[in-house]
């Protein structure tokens, strides 16, 4: 193959070729930290609840913590993901395809990742079923279920959409070998012709995922007066907002880590990381503006709630937690901002910022679920929460899971358009 292509395309079709001992290391290390994520699950299923919620038990205190909050992140990071891979691909901005394909392969992973903390918090897979089976309209735990499963189809169909168009050229030109998955990807050169139809439609189908993840789930939680933090109508703007600054700094963090690894200067330049940056930074200052607005509406409006869980939030014991994760959020993203605003681009502060900035929404999210839940208001007693090592192994778990995958599919599929390779021109 390597002898009929061009030196560019031979440079960005190399990770579907190299499988040296570095792919293998990264493999085996989140094979491993994935597996300790699922056998924390499994020994609270079979050996008892090991964590500091009481949602398993008699003993109660906060049903909800860590789990829901991860679950929240990884559900903002795959919408975010998605929407700018679909705004990319709709405005065909191709400067930046690259980034599309990184969200691209990002979405479907990181929605799994989400589905798998709804699992560990259920605890009893029975449970999940029992949800679908039984739907309670009230639940929010039902719509996450509903949203996710329908957004999960969504983004693996868009996925494949995309990617059949480039696996069809590479094969009609002979970059790649026409059988197996790749072949089956290629398709009839009469699929091929309704490739890029299909795609079209996929990105006008995804802008309005925006109505669906910035509203269903916020609004049935909305109006749950009880549940502080969730009151309001500014939920579905802060979830959308939350999301988009989540998926944007993944797909910034994945794009930088490419860039050093594989050299792609080209692909993720200084420049496009920087407005990129520059992007994420904006949406998450309007996301910490949504977040407090949400926080200060449990002051004095939901009917059975009590001024001081606000309160806790903001001087009481919450509020070293909530300042770390403010913190968390807009230092990087004045760090961001100011690269774009001084035209200037640091790789090493674009990847510490973009770490900071999700460990922040994760930090952000976990406390606005535990915030309202910790108040006897909610039936249950006033109690304090900690996650536990098992919550922290569900966490290390996923996130190991969606590199483990990221990885696998940078092997299996191109994951650089062939678009931006003759954009690329190196």
């Amino acid at each position: 193959m390597s002898t009929q292509l061009p030196t560019d395309m031979d440079r960005f079709l190399a990770p579907l070729e190299r499988r040296g001992s570095r792919f293998y290391g990264i493999v085996i290390v989140t094979a491993i930290l994935a597996v300790v994520g699922i056998a924390a699950w499994l020994i609270e299923v079979t050996g008892g609840h090991v964590t500091n919620l009481g949602n398993w038990g008699t003993s109660a205190g906060v049903p909800w913590g860590l789990d829901i909050g991860a679950f929240g992140w990884w559900t903002g990071i795959a919408i975010g993901a998605l929407l700018l891979a679909a705004a990319i691909r709709v405005l065909r901005i191709d400067s930046y395809l690259g980034f599309a394909r990184v969200g691209e392969f990002l979405a479907p992973l990181a929605f799994l990742a989400s589905f798998l903390h709804i699992l560990y918090d259920l605890g009893r897979p029975g449970r999940v079923v029992n949800t679908v089976l039984y739907p309670q309209l009230q639940s929010p735990l039902f719509w996450d279920i509903v949203l996710v499963g329908g957004l999960v189809v969504l983004s693996v169909v868009f996925l494949v959409v995309t990617v059949r168009e480039d696996v069809s050229r590479l094969v009609a030109e002979g970059n790649l070998d026409d059988n197996g998955l790749h072949g089956w990807l290629a398709g009839t050169p009469a699929q091929r012709e309704r490739s890029a139809a299909s795609r079209w439609i996929a990105g006008i189908i995804l802008a309005f995922v925006p109505v669906v993840g910035g509203g269903l789930v916020p609004w049935a939680w909305s109006q749950l007066g009880v549940n502080m933090n969730w009151f309001g109508a500014v939920q579905g703007p802060e979830f959308l907002l939350m999301s988009l600054t989540s998926g944007f700094a993944m797909v910034l963090l994945a794009a930088g880590v490419l860039r050093v690894v594989y050299g792609w200067s080209s692909v993720f330049s200084d420049r496009r990381l920087a407005v990129l940056g520059g992007v994420t930074a904006g949406v998450g200052f309007f996301y910490l503006v949504a977040a407090l607005f949400a926080i200060q509406s449990g002051s004095f409006a939901a009917s059975m709630a009590p001024s001081n869980v606000a309160s806790a939030m903001t001087a009481g014991p919450l509020s070293t937690m909530m300042l770390l994760a403010i913190a968390a959020i807009a230092i990087p993203a004045v760090v961001l901002a100011v690269q774009i605003a001084s035209d200037t681009y640091n790789r090493t502060a674009t990847l510490l910022s973009s770490v900071v900035l999700l460990v922040g929404i994760l930090g952000m999210e976990t406390v606005l679920v535990v915030g309202g839940l910790t108040y006897p208001e909610m039936l249950y007693p006033v109690s304090e929460y900690v996650p536990s090592l098992a919550e922290w192994a569900h966490v290390i778990g996923t996130v190991s899971l969606v590199v483990l995958g990221f990885v696998v599919l940078s092997k299996l599929l191109p994951l650089v358009p062939v678009g931006t390779v003759e954009q690329a021109g190196e």
